[in-house]
């Protein structure tokens, strides 16, 4: 824990300039790697990854620490987040599994110089025999931007040389998705369907008529009546996939008496039609399913 409370500082105040890229990193201390959206850059000192987003308002840390046990890790951080970050108020703690590796997540807030930010703090036993600290800073209004990204960024550190999902191309929409492992994929009728392991959460691709997303968002109604009754969506979101302009939707409703929950996307896309993209899963299975779900909205990417 010796440059845990440096480290975090620098992380918020002053973080050295990397290149903009789409790839993988190794973090060898720890022996994972990590998928890094498009436009993030990264820095390396000593054994300390540093992440960045494109707006620089969101910085991860991923940093090994002394300890070997996660639970002795986390009695370390619990003393050290309080000398970072003050007024700390964090959520009691969650264990799982991450790729296979034993975890430890902490979500919250506090304030650093003054200024209110959002805390996501992860503990991994790693391949290493040692506990790596993924520490996420960001202010509120920029975290909930970015929150995508990060689950996704979070949901894909495996140990070094584990099989990944494959990507599949969607020609109709001339765009590829990156599939999550273990997920398969069948397109029938011009519609793309990707399930989940345990089948108990699907993603659809579809092209819609209209060529512009306020217009694709007044034709959804009727595409929707015809496999949901009772939907109900929150407001739609602005956001961007890859660099493709979209507007996302959170909502429920029923199919065949089951009640289920519906996560929505409509993209701009190169072919100059609106793909609607359809998460749905019963009540319960789309949160189990959610980091792979986020990982695959943000794997959806122009061909090139």
């Amino acid at each position: 824990m010796r440059t845990f409370a440096a480290a975090s500082l620098c992380l918020l105040l002053s973080l050295a300039a990397g290149s903009a890229f789409a790839e993988t990193l190794t973090h060898e201390p720890a022996k994972v790697e990590v998928d890094v959206p498009d436009g993030w850059t990264s820095a390396t000192e000593d054994d300390a990854l540093t992440v960045e987003s494109p707006d620089g308002a969101v910085l991860l840390l991923f940093q090994i620490l002394d300890e070997d046990e996660l639970d002795e890790a986390l009695d370390e951080v619990d003393k050290e987040v309080g000398k970072v970050i003050r007024d700390f108020d964090g959520k009691k703690p969650e264990s799982g599994k991450v790729n296979g590796m034993d975890a430890v997540a902490i979500e919250g807030t506090g304030r650093i110089e003054d200024v209110k930010v959002e805390v996501g703090l992860a503990l991994l036993a790693t391949p290493a025999d040692k506990v790596l600290l993924v520490l996420g800073l960001a202010p509120t209004a920029e975290y909930r931007t970015n929150e995508k990204a990060i689950d996704a960024m979070v949901a894909s550190i495996r140990p070094v040389g584990t099989p990944t999902g494959v990507e599949v191309v969607y020609r109709r929409a001339k765009v590829k998705i990156a599939v999550p492992k273990g997920w398969t994929s069948q397109e029938e009728d011009d519609v793309l369907t990707l399930s989940a392991a345990d089948e108990s959460v699907q993603v659809l691709f579809t092209i819609l008529e209209a060529s512009a997303i306020d217009a694709a968002l007044d034709e959804l109604g009727s595409e929707l009546d015809e496999m949901i009754k009772n939907p109900r969506f929150e407001e739609p979101e602005d956001a961007v996939f890859a660099g493709m302009p979209a507007r996302i939707l959170e909502g429920t409703g029923t199919i065949e008496g089951t009640a289920v929950e519906l996560g929505l996307a409509l993209i701009d896309t190169p072919a100059d039609k609106v793909l609607l993209v359809l998460g749905l899963g019963e009540e319960g299975r789309m949160t189990k399913n959610q980091a792979a779900i986020d990982a695959l909205f943000a794997g959806i990417r122009p061909l090139k």
